[in-house]
Parts: structure tokens; sequence; C-alpha cells
């Protein structure tokens, strides 16, 4: 059975249909050979966020093309991501205190020897969603940070775990290829991690800034370096729930009885 060609009027007709939605709409552009389709994205997205999932579908950046609707600034984008990542921390953060496990939230810097320009390292970002994706366990969650960092909200992990996490994060870099201007490179792969316990009273903004802090930290202890924060007062394995802790408490009644 023969597929009748898309006539570019059904792609017109559908961007038109778009702007009723709350969606940005961009049209994938292939060259002379017509288009490749359209990509919704809902509004609101960081652009970063758009790259991302441009590239996790092996599409470059030059294969989109124009937007039919109004685009947001740098700095929107940025902030637009900052707010999407916290909303996802608040949401984990009530689940700590629900489950009694830690969660961790580990910034990634991407970057390379010298210092890439805000051009170049969205491009090794973006090269480097793939292979990112690949190494995340099925409950964690990826995002970005509106810095220009990759966020990975690592539930039921504690700091241990986290910096195991990181140097295997960082192993899969190092055995990615990369190349800006067609040049094979070796970026950096920076982080800092940052931990919440049961035990913890903080916000979501709160451990987003102790692992801000922290990824600053290793940036300036030098490329590739690991820093993070926990709390010292209780190891994670001591953490129990409610029933098992009124269960102990019995135990303990029961001996001075």
């Amino acid at each position: 059975m023969s597929r009748k060609m898309i006539p570019d009027t059904f792609f017109s007709k559908l961007e038109e249909e778009a702007r009723h939605y709350p969606v940005n709409c961009f049209r994938l552009a292939n060259g002379a050979k017509g288009p490749l389709g359209l990509l919704l994205v809902t509004e609101n997205r960081s652009g970063h966020e758009i790259e991302s999932a441009v590239a996790a579908l092996g599409l470059s950046r030059p294969g989109l093309g124009k937007k039919t609707t109004k685009t947001a600034t740098a700095e929107q984008a940025d902030q637009l991501g900052r707010e999407d990542l916290l909303q996802l921390l608040s949401i984990e953060l009530d689940r700590v205190h629900r489950t009694r496990l830690p969660c961790a939230l580990l910034l990634l810097d991407i970057s390379k020897k010298g210092g890439p320009t805000r051009k170049q390292k969205e491009q090794l970002m973006a090269q480097a969603v793939p292979p990112l994706s690949d190494a995340l366990h099925q409950i964690d969650l990826f995002s970005l940070d509106g810095q220009n960092h990759f966020a990975l909200i690592l539930p039921g992990t504690n700091v241990g775990k986290a910096r195991n996490r990181a140097k295997e994060i960082q192993q899969i870099i190092n055995h990615t290829d990369f190349s800006l201007a067609e040049k094979k490179i070796t970026p950096t792969a920076t982080m800092g991690i940052a931990v919440c316990h049961a035990y913890d009273t903080l916000s979501a903004s709160q451990l987003l800034d102790m692992a801000a802090e922290e990824l600053d930290r290793a940036l300036k202890s030098g490329p590739d370096s690991i820093c993070h924060y926990s709390a010292d007062r209780r190891e994670d394995s001591c953490q129990v729930t409610v029933e098992e802790r009124a269960q102990l408490f019995s135990f303990l009644q029961k001996d001075t009885a």
C-alpha cells in the first residue's frame, strides 16, 4: 500500500491549530527534502530542555525550523528551568519524610578546559543527554538547574551511593565521544552533591542552594572534582519508619517494667 505525500498545508493547519493551545510549535526541517514533522512542547519549558529533547531524538539544533510562537529570553528560560526543578524537588522531599529514605541532588557541570562559550556549553550538554539518559536508574529524575548545569535527583540515595553514582557518570562522560567545531574533545564532569534526610527540615530551594554551593566548591577545586554535603548527625541506615520506632519503644518499655 503506497503512502500519500504529506502536503505543506497539512503542517500549516497543525501549526494554526497549535496556536489555540498552551504549546510551542517547532517545524523540524530537513533541507531541500522538506519538513520532517512538527515538535510540540508545552509552554514554559526552558530552551535547554528543548535542546535536550531534540538531542534525544538524534536531531541537531540546525534541524529545527522556524518557531511559530514567541520564545523566551535566555534569562527567562534559565528561570523556568529552576522552577521546574524546584517543583520536582518539592515532591521528592515530601516523599523523603513519608518513606524515611534519603534523597540526593547531584548537579553536574559539563565543560572543557579553558572554559567554553555559552553556545559551546549548550552543544556539550546536548551531546551528553543520550549517554546520561541511558545511565539513569528507573526512579531517577533528570532536569536542569537554570544555570546551565544538569540536575539529577536520586531518590533513596545516601551520600556514599551518590558519590559512587557521580564516579560512574564521570566514567560515562570520559568514554563518550564529544566534539566542538568538528574536533573531538574530552569534556570535564564536575559535580556537587547535597543529600536530604528524613530528620532534615530543608525546603527545595535550600537543598538546591546547598548542591549549588558544593558544585561551586568543586569547580574551584579543579576539573572533575566531586564535592558533597550531608548532615553528620545520623547514618542513613539508622532511619526507621514510624511503625518500627513504635515497636522499638514498646520493647524498651517492657525491659524497664
